[in-house]
């Protein structure tokens, strides 16, 4: 089964492991409360109510901030906010269906039911999505402590694992597991390198008995939310993404050197994305490595691309991209393959594993795309015109900002004016009314990933331009 991109923090911090143990008492022991954490407290109370804060500390760099609550009541409605700055990302599970809502992209939206109550927990805890076969180096409990949350003192077991990622990356865990609910209510992550990435997770209220708050099952919509259901699908449809242009220089080496399209030396290219701690990626490898082999003969390249820190990529790995970048090209599943043109324009999207002759395929795909050069060359007509019929939209990356961008807090309307080839794909933007610099860098990124159904004149796809408003709220 392919892995899901973490939407939140507390994906993130499922990947804690635990696997074979050598003191065999002591350890089993140790493994059974973490392994346990969360899912005893899901069988055993009949509601939970629990806030906590996660902050993810990089060296050199400010700490990333999440407030993160959760409630559950059993057997079939669950509640999970998590909030950064001023945006808001809000689940619901209740009455078979799933309603999600996030602020920043002005959303909402229900789909299938997909997420069981128990797995807001099971994911919080770590205790979900464990990879087996990460090598464990110690279980430990380290004794008895109390912890005073809102007034209130409880009295957890202190356990301490250490485990190896198949990177060769070690990790410490510490956790506080309540003893009575078995839920975690204070972790600490750190990863044993030269720069190394700390989590800690704190937990600020927590009740397991008593009313919950009124109302917070129910749907209660922003007042600028916008519905999407499409947006909140399991696998996006990115089969539109065809034509897109696609940033290499968001791409860099292990070292840190930008990777620029020159170094494609005009081939196609075939780029699998991966991310930390997923197990799917590490069982495609060998199906990447036999891709790879047959591309190399054929004038094509083939790159694996880590999701995060160049320190914690796996083995072959020989590139690394950003959370935001994959969040602009739409990725969710892991490994996500992703080809690209000579002139750097995106194929055909995969998300999930594939086989060699499947990523070979892409790069035959990809290789026969028309240029850009060759669609600019065509002349391109207005909206509004007589027989123009304008481009639709049918993918939307969404505009990314930096925290030091929304901090800005700036409001208001910008004006970009786009060219749409008679592909589909954006070949032109720029600015007509500025609102600020860093805004309008980030709006303008993001409309050039944007997809369309070619705009036509007379019932012929032709290049059109147009105006886009870009609202800032």
């Amino acid at each position: 089964m392919p892995t899901r991109m973490p939407t939140t923090v507390l994906a993130f911090l499922a990947s804690g492991v635990l696997c074979s143990v050598a003191d065999a008492q002591v350890q089993a022991d140790a493994e059974t409360l973490f392994r346990n954490a969360a899912l005893h407290a899901f069988q055993n109370l009949p509601r939970l109510e629990l806030t906590a804060r996660i902050e993810i500390t990089n060296e050199g760099l400010e700490p990333d901030r999440k407030d993160v609550s959760v409630v559950i009541r059993k057997p079939d409605q669950a509640f999970e906010s998590v909030k950064t700055g001023n945006d808001v990302e809000t689940i619901v599970v209740s009455e078979g269906s799933v309603w999600v809502q996030d602020t920043y992209y002005h959303m909402w939206g229900t789909r299938p039911g997909q997420l069981r109550p128990d797995s807001f927990l099971n994911a919080y805890a770590g205790a979900e999505l464990v990879p087996r076969d990460w090598p464990l180096i110690q279980a430990t409990i380290a004794g008895e402590d109390t912890l005073t949350i809102d007034g209130t003192s409880f009295l957890c077991s202190k356990i301490e694992v250490a485990y190896r990622q198949p990177s060769g990356i070690e990790w410490d865990h510490a956790l506080w597991i309540e003893k009575q609910s078995g839920v975690p209510l204070k972790q600490h992550y750190a990863s044993r390198v030269t720069h190394p990435q700390r989590i800690d997770v704190t937990v600020t209220r927590f009740r397991t008995n008593g009313p919950l708050p009124s109302g917070v099952f129910e749907r209660k919509l922003a007042a600028d939310a916008k519905e999407d259901s499409a947006a909140f699908e399991k696998v996006p449809p990115l089969t539109s993404r065809r034509g897109a242009p696609f940033s290499l220089t968001a791409l860099a080496t292990l070292t840190g050197a930008p990777f620029a399209l020159s170094n494609l030396e005009s081939q196609p290219a075939i780029l699998v994305f991966e991310g930390p701690g997923c197990q799917p990626c590490a069982d495609a490898v060998d199906e990447f490595n036999a891709a790879a082999n047959k591309l190399t003969g054929s004038s094509a390249k083939a790159f694996r691309v880590f999701i995060g820190d160049a320190a914690l990529a796996p083995p072959g790995t020989t590139l690394v991209s950003t959370a935001e970048q994959a969040e602009r090209l739409g990725l969710q599943i892991l490994p996500a393959t992703v080809p690209v043109s000579t002139d750097g324009r995106i194929g055909r999207i995969n998300q999930g594993t594939l086989t060699a002759s499947q990523m070979i395929r892409l790069a035959e795909d990809v290789r026969a795309m028309p240029t850009e050069s060759e669609s600019r060359k065509k002349a391109f007509v207005f909206v509004g015109q007589a027989g123009v019929v304008a481009p639709i939209l049918i993918y939307k990356a969404p505009v990314v900002l930096s925290q030091q961008e929304r901090a800005l807090k700036i409001k208001g309307t910008l004006v970009l004016s786009v060219r749409v080839s008679s592909e589909g794909s954006v070949y032109d933007v720029f600015v007509q009314r500025s609102l600020h610099p860093d805004l309008d860098a980030a709006a303008v990124e993001a409309v050039r990933h944007w997809t369309f159904q070619p705009g036509t004149r007379d019932g012929v796809p032709v290049n059109v331009g147009f105006s886009v408003n870009i609202e800032f709220k």
